[in-house]
């Protein structure tokens, strides 16, 4: 990882590294396995055997066991890491047999990168798609306020997920003087590490909805707001991405992202990218920092024990020959 080091300022995120990897599980995604070996000092991650939860749950007034470990049965014998001791809690009370870690989030275990902010610049991020949940986030009202405010600031990037970039994206942004930079990519070996840096160069952060972007800039120590005029994701398309889930649940969903919940919970995030504060100690207590487990810990959590990993492959052999056995 020699090319972090010579990349310095966002103009430079096309020299950062990026390789393709496959996915064998969610420990896979965004490179976080590979970046786990390399906090414990293996040359390359094993096959993990948990259920590590990726993104921030910030509705904890309304959260529920849904919100943080989905819809789908757990098998019992796996393990499941959460973020923070809360979410442990709303676990716990389900009286679910799984044995549960708080060992913060996936962005926590990226390491401090020796980079200087850049100056006055904006890191303005965007409502992204997932890989069932295909959304237009083309926000023509956004863009045309970035524009507004563009000679306010040294540069305004405009981060976009991989799934939503296209050539009409690229050149609504582009024609409004703004700079594209291509965010997460759970396929990419190194994309935990690329978030890492593009936040840690951003000076402040701003963006037409709520997410996990919010409390991974809060703790690269951004300045942090929200717009007023938010994204509305498309109802329908979460309906149909969603089907599983109690209407209850999904409606709960919603009204996590809406004006009325965050204005209630997070109104010092409303107010001009200009005038918006850091909180990296915010950030921080979000993202569960605290709550980063050992590397003795870690490997246990992991399932990545010799012992653990001859386990693990010989349940996942019968749990696949039942499958076989009871489709034929």
């Amino acid at each position: 990882m020699k090319n972090i080091l010579s990349v310095c300022s966002l103009d430079e995120m096309h020299l950062f590294p990026s390789e393709k990897i496959w996915l064998r599980n969610s420990m896979d995604r965004y490179g976080f396995s590979h970046l786990l070996a390399g906090v414990i000092g293996i040359r390359a991650p094993k096959r993990s055997f948990c259920n590590w939860v990726h993104g921030w749950v910030w509705w904890e007034s309304i959260m529920k066991h849904v919100d943080i470990i989905g819809p789908t049965q757990l098998s019992n014998d796996v393990p499941i890491i959460v973020a923070t001791d809360y979410e442990r809690k709303i676990i716990n009370d389900q009286k679910f047999k799984n044995q549960i870690y708080v060992g913060g989030l996936p962005f926590a275990y990226c390491p401090d990168l020796n980079v200087k902010k850049q100056h006055n610049t904006l890191l303005a991020v965007l409502a992204h798609s997932a890989e069932a949940e295909i959304h237009d986030v083309l926000d023509e009202d956004y863009l045309d306020y970035l524009h507004s405010i563009k000679d306010k600031w040294e540069s305004i990037y405009v981060l976009i997920y991989y799934l939503d970039k296209n050539e009409e994206l690229v050149k609504a942004i582009e024609k409004r003087g703004l700079q594209v930079i291509e965010g997460a990519n759970p396929y990419d070996k190194f994309s935990l590490l690329r978030t890492k840096l593009i936040f840690t160069l951003a000076d402040a952060v701003n963006s037409n909805v709520m997410g996990s972007h919010i409390a991974y800039a809060l703790a690269c120590n951004c300045k942090v707001s929200l717009t007023d005029n938010l994204y509305s994701y498309d109802r329908s398309v979460t309906l149909n991405a969603n089907q599983g889930l109690p209407l209850n649940d999904i409606e709960r969903f919603i009204y996590a992202y809406s004006s009325e919940y965050l204005k209630e919970h997070f109104n010092y995030l409303f107010v001009n990218p200009s005038q918006s504060k850091r909180n990296k100690d915010l950030g921080q207590k979000f993202i569960g920092h605290k709550n980063v487990l050992s590397n003795k810990s870690l490997k246990k959590a992991l399932g990545w024990n010799l012992s653990q990993q001859v386990s693990g492959f010989t349940k996942g052999f019968f749990r696949r020959s039942k499958r076989i056995i009871f489709t034929k």
